[in-house]
Parts: structure tokens; sequence; C-alpha cells
């Protein structure tokens, strides 16, 4: 893996995007904060949201690998449901 950074404070970060699961990591990020979906964030708003590494890889690398995709084409992510904080897949 390159470019991955392990730190507390993301405001030191000089990216563009930032992705992570806790919300209050984009206040000091100069950047695009991208939020990932997990059942302690769900009812987090005012941040583009992905659901898994496959929406990622489609957002920035345009198609999707042929493993994301089910027999009818269609792109096989899980889902969260915002009401019971569980992953459906």
């Amino acid at each position: 893996m390159r470019n991955v950074v392990f730190c507390g404070d993301k405001g030191i970060i000089d990216a563009d995007h930032l992705i992570d699961d806790e919300a209050r990591h984009f206040s000091n990020f100069r950047g695009t904060g991208i939020l990932f979906s997990a059942p302690h964030n769900l009812r987090q708003t005012g941040y583009e949201r992905v659901a898994s590494w496959q929406e990622l890889r489609i957002k920035f690398l345009g198609l999707p690998n042929s493993s994301d995709l089910d027999e009818a084409g269609r792109i096989v992510t899980p889902a969260v449901h915002e009401y019971t904080d569980k992953y459906m897949f």
C-alpha cells in the first residue's frame, strides 16, 4: 500500500481527499472529507458518503472491477440500513 497515513490530527495532512469513518476528523482537514459508512455514523450528515471500498474505486477510477459485479452486471456493495444500524448484504 502506498500513501496511507495514520495520525491523530488530520489537519496536518495536505491531500485532496480524506476517507474516514469519523466525521470529526474532517474539521481541520482542508480537502474534501468522504465519510465511510459505519453503524456509529449513520445519522451524520453534511459529507459525501461511501459504503464500500468498491464504491470508492468506482468514484476515483471509473469502471468497477469485474469481481465487484453480480451475474446481472450490478455492483455488489453492502448497504447500510439507516434505522437498524446493521449492514445488509
